[in-house]
């Protein structure tokens, strides 16, 4: 979140960052707290691209992924000519020995094809009626309170996930116990125990009938760290 970036900004400084020599409107030679600044008055899918202290061959996307939730992105740069200059292909998603990620030919198809589309999903599933668009804490409350109403039914909510910025929760409560499951939004759309639905309405009629099922094979792991 911006609150949770603010926090992040104050912390004692790293290593000076290398200004670049990239120009290009979605681009600014500035730190983290300065890009928060800035993208405070943006709007969900606004992105602004910037130096990173991961070193020469990485920017970091700030990104306004949903309103008042600021993510930090890590973009591998490759195929430089130069230090200063953005490299031929970037990357976006790599995790060393994890995750191959995403390529890109430039800054505006990072934008167009990868931030955008999943900004969109996100006010998408905004507007659904399940959705619960205070904390995740409240809506577990709510979705407890509906159980004990009908206690024969399955209510559920989704929410942005506290403990994992940049994802959805999926909260329902098939018992007394309210359970959770996290929602990837990609490009392509809502991810869920390793599978990508185009919608909301799409995922929910998929859960409906598998929430029993055995564990999936590819359970959704922790996001990694902010990029600096």
């Amino acid at each position: 979140s911006v609150q949770e970036e603010e926090a992040h900004s104050e912390r004692p400084k790293g290593p000076k960052v290398l200004k670049r020599r990239i120009t290009h409107p979605l681009f600014q030679n500035v730190l983290l707290d300065k890009a928060c600044q800035i993208l405070k008055q943006g709007a969900p899918g606004d992105v602004l691209f910037r130096p990173s202290t991961k070193g020469e061959d990485h920017l970091t996307m700030s990104w306004v992924w949903a309103p008042g939730v600021i993510l930090h992105v890590d973009v591998l740069e490759r195929d430089k000519a130069s230090p200063e200059q953005l490299g031929r292909v970037l990357v976006v998603g790599y995790a060393e020995g994890r995750a191959e990620g995403e390529t890109f030919e430039a800054l505006d198809e990072i934008h167009a094809r990868y931030a955008a589309p999943i900004s969109d999903l996100v006010a998408e599933a905004s507007t659904h009626r399940k959705f619960f668009p205070g904390k995740q804490a409240d809506a577990d409350a709510l979705v407890k309170r509906e159980k004990g109403e009908a206690p024969a039914s399955i209510p559920y909510r989704v929410a942005l996930c506290d403990k994992a910025p940049g994802h959805l929760v999926l909260c329902y409560a098939p018992s007394r116990k309210v359970c959770h499951e996290l929602i990837s939004v990609k490009p392509a759309g809502f991810r869920l125990r390793g599978i990508t639905h185009k919608s909301l309405e799409h995922l929910f009629r998929w859960f409906k009938r598998n929430w029993q099922t055995a564990m999936a094979q590819e359970r959704p792991r922790p996001p990694p760290p902010s990029a600096p």
